[in-house]
């Protein structure tokens, strides 16, 4: 068994940024769907209600993804405070002994 000691903070920012823009394009039509039916039922004579419910789903995977890069550093300085100041992508690896 492995026990990780630290991880990179550049590497992880990266993968959690990548992961939170494919979560948002994936709940991106649902939003699209969503602001298309309530643009349909016509309850409201907003016009700007049809372009905020056509622009979020296009700027909600940008958004998401900037959100999971913030996240990813702060919970990779939060892992490994040690090597905070350096960026390093590789990990340290060590043993756990077995009782």
């Amino acid at each position: 068994m492995h026990i990780i000691k630290s991880v990179g903070v550049p590497s992880v920012a990266k993968i959690t940024g990548l992961m939170y823009a494919c979560m948002g394009l994936i709940f991106a039509p649902l939003f699209l769907l969503i602001g298309v039916l309530a643009s349909a039922a016509g309850q409201c004579n907003n016009p700007l209600a049809g372009i905020f419910s056509l622009a979020l789903p296009f700027s909600c995977p940008c958004s998401m993804g900037v959100i999971g890069f913030i996240a990813g550093v702060i919970g990779a300085l939060l892992y490994s405070p040690s090597r905070a100041g350096r960026a390093a992508l590789t990990w340290r690896w060590s043993c756990a002994r077995r009782l």
